[in-house]
């Protein structure tokens, strides 16, 4: 095999690769959507520390979205998804029960 040959090779391997890692990139992004989503389920339908936690759990999720759709292409699909739990997170945010100091 020519040099030029094993080079255009190794690039379309490179592309390859690429493409591999953004599709499992985007699906965990998508199960921490939808990861995110539930603990938003959880929280409206709990109260006082539960609430809270799930409450918690939505945020953190959220955080890690935002950090992982910076490393891919989102469709418009995903970027609605990702507005749809950000303001039920804000949401939450503004009718979670305050919990009791100790």
């Amino acid at each position: 095999m020519r040099s030029n040959d094993k080079t255009q090779e190794v690039i379309l391997q490179a592309k390859h690769v690429r493409r591999e890692t953004e599709d499992v990139l985007l699906a965990a992004l998508r199960t921490a959507l939808k990861a995110v989503s539930t603990m938003c389920v959880l929280a409206e339908r709990e109260a006082g520390e539960e609430q809270a936690r799930h409450l918690q759990q939505a945020e953190t999720g959220l955080g890690a979205v935002a950090r992982m759709a910076k490393g891919v292409r989102l469709t418009q699909q995903d970027r609605d998804a990702m507005a749809q739990v950000r303001r039920a997170v804000l949401s939450l945010q503004e009718k979670a029960e305050p919990l009791p100091r100790h």
